[in-house]
């Protein structure tokens, strides 16, 4: 009797699901659009149906430009515990979320803690700025996708070619968007500028095939990558050293649509360099890098932006500003990093490392026109002590308060969407982890902040 109640009951719910792709095609389309993230995440296993609408592009497109039409800009930041913190514990990733208004008022801001990875045999190594929404990672050597706002994370598969490729220090991993044709593409090339190291491999994600990596074809100039890449408008810059002159710096420009490798040279007696507060930033949509020092009085800290024009020409122009020194003297001895900019032009400047003894962590936004400032304390950021215990931060001590990594993923709007979501990126079955998120968001910028060692 009772196994008859059970087959009666599975054959209900059966029938319960095959009702649903009765629904009216129009009428479902129309459903789904108004639901938020987390659920359509797990609506699209409900049927074929649905599944095949959901992770469609103009589904997805679609949710896009409605989200668009009620931004809701946030802050992400992101930091690792130390490497002195205690050798027995986790080693942690955290990412927090803050509402924030780029002509906001407001001095203060306060974020919550929205995910955690965790390892307890490495760390993970953020190597490019966020692109729409997705974060590259490098952890025990393979190459991660991650996704804050859903919290999904996909492993790609291993690089062939033995254990050079998928070693955490042996390569650079870079993750670039093509607008045109809508793909995610993951790029690596080794560490290297000898001869024997200059292949580059890509990877298209998303599609109905498994991913798999391909030698780029057409890299004919020998060159070290040296900084995280940064993608702007289908192409991924990053920082580099070619042995054609004595340590000449060069930027490489990688075309994800095509493929293509070229390289930017950069202006003569220029300044630029790829250590110290220096920074490749989008720059109202352009590429630029940021420079920093003192003026030779000490009072002021001085500001150059090299703004790429045209890199087919090669041609940059300069903008330099100042502002007093006496802003960043509240923070002591901690160095400033230069996290990017925003529409309005303003430079978000932030500290390498948060402040020792749980203090308030601080962002400054300098106004590159007005040569204004404006400071904003953000609470919540690892700034109490039971959090720090809890989490295996460190005590107050010299030797263990250390912050490893910290990026502002700026100008977050709820369109993570589809993304994104179920993707043209991310696959069913590659998802390593899917949690529910009621605060979902597309980062338009990422920043990275080195680490203390």
């Amino acid at each position: 009797m009772e196994g008859k109640e059970q087959e009666h009951n599975k054959d209900d719910s059966n029938d319960g699901l095959s009702n649903i792709d009765t629904i009216p095609y129009d009428l479902t389309l129309e459903i789904l659009t108004r639901l938020p993230v987390e659920s359509l995440i797990r609506f699209q296993y409900v049927s074929k149906t649905w599944s095949s609408i959901i992770r469609s592009r103009k589904f997805i497109k679609s949710v896009v430009s409605m989200s668009s039409s009620t931004p809701s800009p946030r802050l992400l930041i992101s930091f690792r515990n130390g490497k002195l913190t205690n050798k027995n514990a986790e080693k942690r990733l955290f990412f927090f979320t803050a509402s924030s208004q780029e002509e906001d008022s407001s001095s203060s801001l306060v974020a919550n803690l929205d995910m955690t990875l965790s390892s307890m045999d490495a760390y993970y190594y953020i190597r490019c700025a966020s692109v729409n929404g997705f974060i590259s990672l490098s952890h025990n050597g393979q190459f991660k996708i991650c996704n804050p706002s859903t919290t999904q994370v996909i492993t790609l598969p291993e690089i062939p070619g033995g254990a050079d490729w998928n070693w955490n220090y042996s390569t650079c991993k870079y993750l670039g968007y093509d607008p045109v044709d809508d793909q995610y593409k993951a790029m690596c090339k080794k560490v290297s500028d000898s001869k024997e190291d200059q292949e580059h491999m890509v990877l298209t994600l998303g599609g109905d095939k498994k991913p798999s990596w391909r030698r780029m074809e057409g890299t004919t100039r020998d060159y070290c990558p040296l900084t995280k890449g940064i993608c702007i408008n289908g192409f991924v810059y990053y920082g580099a050293w070619t042995p054609i002159r004595f340590m000449e710096r060069v930027v490489v420009c990688f075309d994800v649509r095509s493929e293509k490798l070229s390289f930017i040279e950069l202006p003569s007696r220029n300044g630029i360099n790829w250590e110290g507060t220096s920074a490749l930033i989008d720059y109202k949509g352009k590429l630029a890098n940021v420079n920093v020092h003192l003026s030779r009085d000490g009072v002021y800290y001085e500001f150059d932006i090299w703004v790429l024009e045209n890199a087919n020409g090669h041609q940059w122009s300069i903008k330099s500003c100042s502002f007093l020194r006496s802003w960043w003297d509240y923070l002591g001895d901690i160095p400033m990093s230069i996290q990017g900019a925003n529409k309005n032009g303003e430079i978000l400047i932030t500290p390498k490392f948060l402040p020792r003894g749980g203090g308030s962590f601080y962002l400054l936004y300098f106004h590159t026109k007005s040569k204004s400032v404006r400071k904003v304390q953000v609470e919540g950021v690892a700034d109490g002590e039971e959090f720090r215990r809890r989490y295996g931060i460190g005590k107050n001590d010299i030797d263990n308060d250390f912050l490893m990594i910290l990026q502002i993923l700026k100008e977050m709007s709820p369109m993570t969407v589809a993304a994104l979501l179920m993707n043209p990126v991310l696959a069913p079955s590659d998802v390593a982890d899917v949690a529910s998120s009621n605060k979902p968001y597309i980062p338009s910028q990422h920043v990275w902040v080195e680490s203390r060692n």
